[in-house]
């Protein structure tokens, strides 16, 4: 507070000093309401936003039961049938990143791709085959948008879904790969996004399961009794 007795002012300045003093604490009281008010509405959004996302991610889990699996199956018998998974499964999935033609042609070789083309083309006349392949990878991609968009939170999908998605994406690779041959231009963008994302994710998973594992092991080692001589 200003000790007005230091100063010879008039009782107009000391009152314009007074009201001047009040509406500076005034404006510091009304900033800090101001801004606890957003805190607690940014704080209001996020949680329902979080909500929101974790309602989606069910959502999408709901479609992937309901519309992946089925003809997932049906594709996984086709491929198994016809030796066409042994083909595939010469690569391993951690190696598949930019699902790309110039990638196709690095890890597969030719007569591999040719020989997956044929035994396709041969054993389904009646396209039904590549006419599923193309509807599971529309509805896969719709999905991952929601995914790559943040709209759905991947952290709930993740543990329920990504072995059957990362399987299903390393069997149909040859399918993205070849139909994206501008780098630039591709097709299934959010599902590649999403794949990489888990494909790393499971990674590290993996590793701190290597880990551990080995720790255990040491630990049990420990607590044997030492032979006897």
């Amino acid at each position: 507070m200003i000790n007005f007795a230091e100063y010879s002012l008039t009782d107009y300045e000391k009152i314009s000093l007074q009201q001047d003093q009040n509406n500076f604490i005034l404006s510091i009281v009304v900033a800090a309401i101001t801004f606890v008010s957003v805190v607690l509405i940014y704080i209001d959004y996020r949680n329902r936003k979080n909500k929101e996302r974790a309602e989606k991610s069910i959502e999408i889990a709901k479609e992937f039961a309901l519309e992946i699996i089925s003809p997932l199956s049906i594709l996984y018998a086709f491929f198994t049938a016809y030796n066409i998974d042994k083909i595939i499964n010469k690569i391993n999935f951690i190696q598949l990143e930019d699902f790309d033609l110039e990638e196709l042609h690095s890890l597969y070789n030719d007569s591999d791709i040719n020989k997956y083309q044929k035994l396709i083309q041969e054993n389904d006349s009646e396209h039904k085959i590549r006419d599923l392949i193309c509807d599971t990878l529309n509805k896969l991609e719709y999905m991952c948008m929601y995914i790559s968009t943040n709209v759905a939170d991947e952290k709930y999908i993740y543990n329920s879904l990504h072995q059957q998605f990362l399987k299903v994406i390393a069997l149909l690779y040859l399918e993205i790969s070849s139909t994206n041959i501008n780098s630039k231009d591709k097709y299934y963008t959010n599902i590649i996004h999403v794949y990489n994302l888990w494909k790393n994710k499971y990674i590290k998973a993996s590793k701190k399961e290597d880990v551990f594992k080995k720790k255990q092991k040491q630990k049990k080692k420990k607590l044997l009794p030492s032979p006897k001589i």
